[in-house]
């Protein structure tokens, strides 16, 4: 017997409509029991158990029990593929099906598989012992051994109503019905009625400009000294922008001055309590006093006391401050760990010793002509965990670097020396043996620091990322050799002022594979040829050529090869001229030209 293919597709619709039309019908006559009870049969009944099997579509038991009787063909759902389903339709058949042929076997529901295949299947599952689990829909099995394959359900029509003739209604997708006597089918789903609450109404221009979270999207548009105005408008743009987050990179200077004259009145000191508030809920954690006197700071003490706990950076500019009101200050505030003292002259040594803390990590005193070699003694005998120093100074010498000890060796890793006129290379040994591990170093205006000092930096000091030499006018090319050949991870180098950098040393840096900062300002001796030298740097970020004198048009626009630079700098040089601006910013997109 012979099947073409489309005969074979032909039978096959016809045999899966008939027995889902039979199936639709079973389901209409057992809709109270919508699962099939397994039962569980004797070993010893060997006949009652292949009857089973054939109910429930396991063919091969009956085979075993019944060797002579011809396959009978089962109404069940065949468990697998769908194409294992056309294909049973047509198991009876001697013949090729598709074009498979060879040594078959019979399968459970009558599918050709491959010999040894079912017993190998049988036992590996009824190795497992499977416990029973709840029924399944157009499932069941006389074995706890045998296990279901997932088979997705077809979808059956449910039965007309036979109480309403005609043909079946339609649900109604309207949200919104006048019939009281609702079917279930036409009650909005839970879904539908939490979609329909999600809904935004539409909301007035004043009801948006009140809104917190259109409000923070919006001052976030605005710099420092517009959020100041906007404060103004009402309370609740004021109850928004005083938040945190607006102001943390920000900074407060209280002029002392001022708020002095707000104690003539009671209206004033109101004022006054008003202005602290502020920078309360702002919750500033930097502050700044401009022209402060003892008074001022026990002035602050009173109506700041939120300060105590939150003040963490504390900046004193030109202060008339005396040892007492130091000491008063930085016992207040116990939160502090960064302290700047700038043009302070009132204090002296003795300030110092009485009023640094140990918890300061970082310390910058610049422009106080009471600071010199003593005052850096006290510095680092009450400050152990200094990780960062700058100072300018213009009386500290050599030996006042001596008093750093093993105390600072792990935790310094920031000095910055500028304009120490009086410090010299021997005063470059005792931070090189006492500091090993410093990263950033600047010797601003340290103008009597030589190459030898530079070479006894370069040998020492190999954590060196940042290296400062602006204004060392004693430094030459051969300081840049030394640099280049030890300083592997240097990766910003600032060399300012320094008129005996000539193209040769320029061409010494340029090997320098991890700089990406270079600064060249108004070093007279370089010329196109040195510049060239740059243009092969392919990790820099950063150049100035500010006041280089000799550089030319040509040269300058030799820059153009410098693809990832991001800023340039070229004021006060003869060779840049606004064409040439014009041409570098057209052809490097992503660089910020300063001219």
């Amino acid at each position: 017997m012979s099947h073409t293919g489309s005969g074979v597709v032909e039978r096959a619709s016809k045999e899966l409509s008939r027995r889902f039309s039979s199936l639709a019908a079973r389901t209409r006559r057992g809709s109270t029991h919508k699962h099939e009870r397994l039962v569980e049969i004797p070993e010893s009944d060997r006949e009652g158990r292949a009857d089973a099997d054939l109910l429930n579509g396991n063919g091969d038991w009956a085979e075993e029990s019944r060797p002579a009787s011809k396959p009978t063909q089962t109404m069940g759902i065949t468990r697998g593929t769908v194409m294992d389903k056309v294909t049973n339709i047509f198991s009876n058949c001697d013949t090729t099906i598709m074009g498979n042929t060879g040594t078959k076997e019979k399968d459970i529901n009558g599918i050709n598989i491959p010999k040894g295949a079912v017993a190998n299947g049988r036992a590996k599952f009824e190795s497992q012992r499977i416990s029973p689990e709840k029924p399944i829909r157009f499932f069941s099995r006389s074995r706890p051994g045998t296990p279901l394959l997932p088979v997705k359900a077809p979808k059956v029509p449910a039965p007309p109503d036979p109480s309403t003739p005609g043909p079946a209604k339609k649900k109604s997708n309207s949200s919104c019905s006048t019939d009281h006597n609702t079917s279930p089918e036409e009650t909005p789903s839970v879904g539908s009625t939490r979609s329909l609450g999600r809904l935004k109404r539409w909301v007035e221009w004043s009801e948006m400009w009140q809104d917190s979270r259109l409000l923070t999207i919006f001052f976030n548009q605005f710099t420092v000294q517009e959020r100041t105005v906007l404060a103004q408008v009402c309370k609740k743009w004021r109850e928004v922008l005083y938040q945190p987050p607006f102001w943390k990179e920000f900074r407060p200077v209280l002029h002392c001055r001022e708020l002095r004259l707000w104690n003539v009145s009671e209206e004033w000191m109101e004022n006054k309590r008003s202005f602290y508030l502020s920078i309360k809920l702002r919750g500033y954690e930097n502050v700044c006093l401009l022209h402060a006197n003892d008074s001022d700071v026990f002035d602050f003490i009173q109506h700041y006391p939120y300060g105590a706990k939150n003040i963490h950076t504390l900046c004193l500019r030109c202060c008339n401050l005396t040892d007492r009101g130091l000491e008063a200050l930085l016992e207040f505030l116990q939160g502090l760990y960064s302290l700047e003292i700038n043009g302070c002259n009132e204090i002296t040594e003795q300030g110092l010793w009485s009023s640094l803390q140990p918890r300061l990590v970082s310390l910058t005193v610049t422009d106080c002509i009471n600071v010199a070699d003593e005052c850096i003694c006290a510095i680092t005998q009450l400050l152990p965990a200094l990780y960062e120093f700058n100072l300018q100074a213009y009386h500290v010498t050599d030996s006042a670097l001596s008093y750093f000890s093993p105390k600072q060796t792990g935790t310094m890793n920031v000095m910055r020396l500028q304009s120490c006129w009086e410090i010299t290379n021997h005063g470059l040994v005792n931070i090189v043996h006492s500091l090993p591990n410093l990263t950033v170093l600047s010797l601003s205006g340290c103008s009597k620091i030589t190459d030898d000092g530079i070479e006894l930096i370069a040998e020492n000091l190999r954590k060196l990322v940042s290296l400062d030499l602006s204004w060392c006018p004693r430094v030459t090319d051969a300081a840049l050799e030394y640099i280049a050949c030890d300083l592997t991870h240097l990766e910003e180098l600032t060399l300012d002022r320094c008129v005996h950098v000539s193209d040769i040393g320029v061409g010494y840096v340029s090997t320098m594979l991890a700089l990406h900062s270079l600064f060249l300002r108004w070093c007279t001796q370089i010329r196109d040829f040195g510049l060239q030298h740059v243009c092969g740097m392919r990790n820099i970020h950063v150049l100035s050529v500010a006041g280089c004198s000799q550089l030319t048009s040509s040269g300058l626009s030799n820059l153009l090869q410098l693809r990832q630079l991001q800023e340039l700098e070229l004021t006060n040089c003869p060779g840049s001229s606004q064409e040439l601006v014009t041409y570098l910013r057209e052809n490097l997109p992503n660089c910020l030209i300063v001219d």
